[in-house]
């Protein structure tokens, strides 16, 4: 079941700037050292993208402007998800993605019934069991 099932996710990624904490400890009396300086920008330059993947290879990757709502993330399963799904399968596929609330709206589970996409049953917030979330 699994060679026929295509996988997809968005991931935004800092451009400039780490914007993690990091913690560092010092002994008691230790003089604070630069080389432990964390720079951060105010406004971080931020891209997101959209990708996909199957037992069969790696699908197109979408740039995203702005934050992805239920028309735009139609857009996105238009311009790379089904051309993608066209490359990756000759025949029908299932369609995973991670639940996110833009991807279950009427609009685009309307949609998605409208152009016969199968999507594959997955748990709310299950990031460990999706295999692109280590990709």
């Amino acid at each position: 079941m699994w060679e026929k099932v295509l996988i997809s996710d968005e991931s935004t990624s800092c451009l400039f700037g780490n914007q993690a904490n990091t913690y560092v400890r010092r002994f008691p009396g230790e003089v604070f050292k630069l080389e432990f300086l964390n720079l951060t920008v105010k406004h971080p330059l931020k891209i997101m993208v959209c990708g996909c993947i199957s037992a069969s290879g790696v699908g197109r990757l979408h740039i995203v402007n702005g934050v992805v709502n239920e028309t735009k993330y139609i857009g996105i399963l238009q311009k790379c998800i089904v051309p993608s799904a066209q490359q990756l399968f000759h025949e029908q596929f299932l369609f995973q993605d991670d639940n996110a609330p833009c991807h279950r709206t009427k609009l685009v589970t309307k949609w998605k019934s409208q152009k016969s996409f199968r999507t594959l049953d997955w748990p709310a917030q299950s990031s460990d069991l999706n295999l692109i979330e280590n990709i």
